[in-house]
């Protein structure tokens, strides 16, 4: 009886492991997935900076014409940010644009993003809808005068 049970104990022993090593390696691929489009989207900047090969064929990308993201400022970056977002957005809608577009090389704190909307509204480029105050965040848009102009494709 005891070496019924032993055997038993083995056998869900070695099921285990084979089942952590299953994990294991799913979680692998799912990074390693993870960084083939990481990849990718550098890749694309690269090539839409003017640096690929690809750069001078029209591939109907509409920011291809965008400044390289190696040499764009903040402002530049929440500028263009700004161009993939509805007509009222918040610091955390920048942050999120510009990490899942890769507009920018690193991430941007909330601080400079907040930073260079106050610039873009001292330039008239996007107004404050709602200041923010305490933990209510500031609501920004683009001036429904200035939409065509300033930042074209906004709408």
């Amino acid at each position: 009886m005891n070496k019924s049970i032993l055997h038993d104990l083995r056998q869900k022993i070695e099921e285990n492991r084979a089942r952590r090593k299953e994990e294991a390696l799913r979680q692998i691929e799912l990074e390693y997935l993870e960084d083939i489009r990481s990849y990718e989207r550098m890749q694309a900047i690269y090539e839409a900076s003017g640096n690929g090969q690809n750069s001078a064929s029209g591939n109907g990308n509409s920011h291809a014409n965008a400044r390289p993201a190696s040499k764009m400022g903040p402002v530049a970056a929440v500028r263009e940010a700004v161009k993939f977002l509805p007509d009222q957005f918040e610091v955390g809608d920048i942050e999120r644009v510009i990490i899942e577009h890769a507009i920018f090389p690193t991430p941007l704190t909330r601080t400079a993003i907040s930073s260079a909307l106050n610039k873009l509204v001292g330039r008239k480029e996007i107004e404050v809808l709602r200041k923010h105050q305490g933990k209510y965040p500031g609501a920004y848009g683009v001036p429904k005068k200035s939409a065509q102009q300033t930042l074209p494709g906004v709408q």
